[in-house]
């Protein structure tokens, strides 16, 4: 007696562990897309915060005028009768209200050197080894 194989109709169990393979890999490479879409939109690039800083200090509103500038890049700026300073702690730029004692702004991170000349040249490395240069296109402050 012969005994006859019936055909089922579905998949094979290769079949459905190719096609979960191919499911996961393909998963994989999404999930790792979206997060890089993600992630993307938080990371800063340094020649944007660069001119954005530029931009905030030259800014014509603001109406600042610099004072002294320190060795250490400490740049003293005065604006309608207000005191700032604009400073490096290590790692950031960040312009601070003398008054209040606790306002401050960052102007731009992740900096590795800085400094701030007296005829107001700025230079910034950042932690990736990029440069930046510029004059500062500020008025002095007249002593009173």
């Amino acid at each position: 007696m012969r005994l006859r194989m019936r055909r089922r109709a579905g998949f094979t169990l290769i079949e459905v562990v190719l096609a979960l393979s191919v499911l996961l890999i393909v998963g994989q490479f999404l999930f790792q897309g979206q997060r890089d879409l993600m992630s993307r939109g938080k990371k800063t690039m340094p020649a944007i915060e660069w001119y954005l800083m530029l931009h905030e200090l030259e800014n014509p509103a603001h109406h600042f005028k610099v004072g002294r500038i320190s060795p250490g890049g400490t740049v003293e700026l005065f604006a309608d009768q207000k005191t700032y300073l604009l400073k490096y702690d290590g790692r950031q730029i960040k312009l601070v209200d003398v008054h209040t004692k606790s306002g401050y702004i960052y102007l731009m991170a992740h900096v590795k050197k800085y400094a701030v000349t007296a005829n107001q040249q700025m230079t910034i490395v950042t932690d990736r080894g990029q440069t930046f240069k510029a004059r500062l296109l500020l008025p002095k402050q007249v002593p009173a």
